[in-house]
């Protein structure tokens, strides 16, 4: 038999507790490509978890595969401003898969969503480093009725620490955070968020937005730049 691979006790590893397991690995995990796995064996797949806030014990948060809407908020790097003060950022995530690696540690697999804040973070960030002439105005990658409520869709799938989850939010397709909405089915509207769009954020272009028509990304400004 293979040597066993020793489990190794991650920090904040007490507030997390496994719900239900998972058979069989996910068809669409990407776990391996992350982790560079050469294989699958040895990984556990859950479909719920139950994670302790790090801060209040008696907070906590249920999250269920089944229940695509409820997403985890992780920290993020902290930023320092000119004045030097660091500040944490938290990621709005929905949840595509939770597992456990074979050294013990417990991640999830998820999507990110910006806010009109990341995305003008991010692209600032990104022109510094592109000529002139290919910036982008942030406001081209946003849609003209953008709402207080809106976020925009990242492509691709990321990897985290489940013990780096700061706190839950909700977040929807527009027509179903609409149609919760009419019925009063909104678990905490301050905390509740739509999208409509989708932004590759390495080229920083649109790929997907509403469908009607109604609707479209701003333009760029002339000559490009950031707003």
């Amino acid at each position: 038999p293979p040597p066993k691979v020793p489990q190794v006790l991650h920090e904040g590893d007490h507030r997390i507790t496994w719900l239900e397991p998972r058979p069989g690995v996910p068809p669409e995990w990407t776990g391996k490509q992350w982790h560079k796995l050469e294989r699958a064996e040895g990984v556990r797949f859950f479909k719920a978890v139950r994670v302790v806030d790090l801060d209040d014990p008696k907070k906590v948060y249920t999250f269920q595969l089944d229940d695509p809407g409820h997403a985890a908020c992780f920290r993020m790097s902290e930023t320092g401003g000119d004045d030097k003060i660091n500040t944490m950022r938290i990621s709005y995530s929905n949840l595509y898969s939770l597992y456990q690696l074979p050294d013990g540690s417990k991640w999830a697999e998820h999507g990110y969503f910006y806010d009109a804040d990341d995305l003008e973070e991010h692209v600032s960030h990104e022109n510094a480093t592109r000529p002139p002439d290919t910036r982008v105005n942030a406001k081209s990658l946003l849609l003209k009725d953008h709402g207080k409520s809106e976020l925009l869709r990242l492509v691709g799938r990321f990897h985290s620490l489940l013990v780096e989850i700061e706190d839950e939010c909700w977040v929807y397709e527009h027509a179903e955070f609409k149609e919760r909405k009419a019925k009063k089915q909104l678990v905490r509207p301050g905390d509740t968020y739509y999208y409509r769009t989708t932004i590759n954020a390495v080229d920083m272009k649109v790929v997907s937005g509403p469908s009607d028509g109604s609707t479209a990304p701003a333009q760029p400004a002339e000559g490009g730049g950031t707003q």
